[in-house]
């Protein structure tokens, strides 16, 4: 991602959350293609044996997601959901594991609300006996570059014991948490300031070409040393 994007963030604000023992459910939001690399680069923050569900025709386009812990899924089968439920369930046995979905399904606007769902999420969480759901809120824009910010932010943990509720209510309270991680994250986002992000990944910063050779020209007859970074300042030697 380092190639397309001049950075990744993550929100400070809970950036490392404390999660109940056992296997943790990722519920992301779904805004763009980049989404399951994203959720790959995050991972390290959990510390687990991560894992994520792909549609099965994609998983054989882009065959270097087995590599990361993706397992194709039949999404145009009648059986596709006691099939990705059956693996699920062999996967959040083991209380190391972390499963990251993009639970919308397809591609949605980060600003479409209510944030809907699909129902799988609902049965996974009703279905694990221990552990936590996490909300993972993503979005992208651009600050002071010619290439993209991809942004992210994780919310409160849910912890699933003992709750009892029902496939449908867990789907709606997970669509609620993930709803005020993606506006909180949005917040931060808007308000442009990088301090109240920790920065995952750094990028190529700069337009580059003509653009940025004009720029360093300058900055050579000035006698000054030339940063492509717009937001960073060019001091003299």
């Amino acid at each position: 991602m380092g190639r397309r994007f001049a950075g990744v963030r993550l929100l400070r604000a809970g950036a490392r959350p404390q999660l109940s023992d056992g296997p943790v459910l990722v519920v992301m939001n779904h805004p763009s293609w980049w989404d399951p690399l994203f959720g790959s680069l995050l991972s390290d923050v959990l510390g687990r044996c991560d894992f994520a569900p792909m549609d099965a025709a994609q998983l054989e386009r882009y065959g270097f997601f087995k590599r990361l812990g993706f397992f194709g899924i039949q999404r145009d089968s009648h059986v596709r959901l006691a099939d990705f439920l059956r693996t699920v369930d062999r996967l959040l046995q083991v209380p190391e594991v972390a499963l990251w979905i993009t639970a919308q399904g397809r591609f949605s606007d980060v600003r479409q609300r209510p944030a809907r769902l699909e129902g799988g999420v609902g049965h996974v969480a009703r279905r694990m006996k221990s552990g936590s759901v996490l909300p993972l809120a993503i979005e992208y824009g651009f600050w002071d570059e010619s290439k993209p910010e991809a942004f992210a932010a994780f919310g409160e943990p849910l912890a699933v014991e003992a709750k009892g509720h029902t496939a449908r209510q867990w789907t709606e309270l997970v669509e609620h948490a993930l709803e005020q991680t993606q506006d909180h994250l949005a917040a931060a986002v808007q308000a442009r300031d990088a301090e109240r992000f920790e920065t995952m990944l750094s990028g190529r910063v700069g337009v580059g070409g003509i653009y940025d050779l004009q720029r360093a020209l300058r900055a050579r007859l000035r006698g000054e040393r030339f940063r492509a970074a717009h937001s960073l300042p060019e001091p003299l030697e």
